[in-house]
């Protein structure tokens, strides 16, 4: 089966994550956004997932570009802890843990990513809760 030569895929993640310059090949810098929001869902969210509400939750933006991520080969991590704050109610409770993240274009409903993460969690009232640095892996192969 085919698929992207690793030179491709390094291509795209720094096109995505603003960690590279194009303008030999003609295409822009990045994909023109300033920032990603990452949200938390309890389930699939391209299936029945529900995004978190309540509580002070709220999606996280993160910059794009250097200060934020970083590419080694075909895989991006992001640089620093995304911080959701501190749950002033209840996010997630027995049965229905965190399960899943997505990312979007910043502002906007336009998902760009959506994944599973490790092992499902529950936040409880004043819990904090954040990924730490590097947590996160965006894999391009």
């Amino acid at each position: 089966m085919a698929g992207k030569a690793a030179f491709l895929e390094e291509m795209v993640l720094d096109w995505f994550f603003g960690l590279g310059a194009f303008a030999g090949l003609g295409l822009p810098d990045e994909l023109g956004v300033g920032d990603y929001d990452y949200g938390l869902f309890k389930g699939d969210p391209e299936g029945a997932g529900v995004e978190v509400a309540g509580g002070s939750y709220a999606r996280v933006a993160v910059a794009v570009g250097a200060a934020e991520y970083t590419r080694t080969g075909s895989v991006v991590t992001h640089d620093n802890d995304i911080d959701f704050g501190t749950a002033t109610a209840d996010w997630a409770t027995t049965p229905n843990p965190i399960t899943h993240c997505a990312i979007y274009k910043g502002g906007d409903t336009d998902m760009l990513f959506a994944f599973e993460l490790t092992a499902p969690f529950f936040v409880l009232n004043g819990q904090p809760f954040s990924f730490p640095a590097g947590t996160i892996v965006f894999d391009e192969d």
